[in-house]
């Protein structure tokens, strides 16, 4: 029976592993002297800007990333690249697949 689960976790289910991981990176992110320090670098500007962005966007969340196009000859072009892209990870997927019986 190939490609069929037989045994093991449900799909989607997270395994051991992640489940710990997430566990212990809670445990320190809730730590009240992890936050005093983390405000206290905040504050001071000591703060890696990308951690900062991160407390922005989890906070008051993330932008909408908006294109504006000039004219329709814009917009085809990017819908045809799109298109093309789809296409040719598409076509890899395949090739890299066993082939069925």
């Amino acid at each position: 029976m190939k490609g069929q689960k037989t045994g093991g976790r449900k799909t989607g289910s997270l395994n051991k592993g992640t489940i710990e991981a997430r566990e212990a990176c809670a445990k320190l992110v809730d730590d009240p002297a992890y936050q005093a320090t983390l405000r206290r670098r905040l504050l001071q500007g000591k703060l890696a800007p990308a951690m900062e962005t991160m407390l922005w966007h989890y906070a008051k969340g993330k932008p909408k990333e908006r294109v504006e196009l000039s004219n329709e000859e814009e917009l085809f072009a990017l819908l045809d690249a799109g298109r093309m892209r789809n296409a040719a990870a598409s076509r890899l997927r395949n090739a890299t697949r066993d082939p069925q019986p």
